[in-house]
């Protein structure tokens, strides 16, 4: 992380970053051109979505809302899609005033990931409130 931090501050000093081609070109000279390199690219565009979105904010803003709302032996159910989210659906479901009624997340299976390649990082987590 601190080798992409550090290209693209290069990248800016030289020139300013106006176009996603030019993000891509400061993160692929300072992780190289190989096959990891989409991966990277895209937990890069993850993190600039969730920043400028404000996204755990807002996360915990409706979970905190959705407590407020329900009454006792009202259900939540969430779905999250990558760590930072099931981290915190996950802090605030144990106590916060709910019983969760998923130990742990539920994943897809097998056959609904091959039917539906999106769904491999989904995990869907389940308190109802007391």
């Amino acid at each position: 992380a601190g080798a992409i931090v550090h290209a693209l501050v290069r990248a800016r000093q030289i020139k300013k970053i106006q176009t996603a081609g030019d993000m891509v070109g400061a993160v692929k000279r300072a992780v190289g051109n190989n096959k990891e390199t989409s991966g990277v690219l895209s937990r890069v565009f993850q993190a600039l979505r969730i920043q400028t979105n404000d996204e755990l904010s807002s996360l915990r803003e409706g979970l905190e809302g959705a407590r407020h709302i329900l009454k006792p032996g009202g259900r939540l159910a969430v779905i999250s899609f990558h760590s930072l989210e099931d981290r915190t659906v996950k802090q605030h479901m144990n106590g916060n005033g709910w019983k969760r009624i998923t130990r742990r997340p539920l994943t897809a299976t097998g056959s609904e990931r091959d039917a539906n390649s999106r769904s491999r990082s989904a995990k869907l987590r389940i308190a109802e409130k007391i």
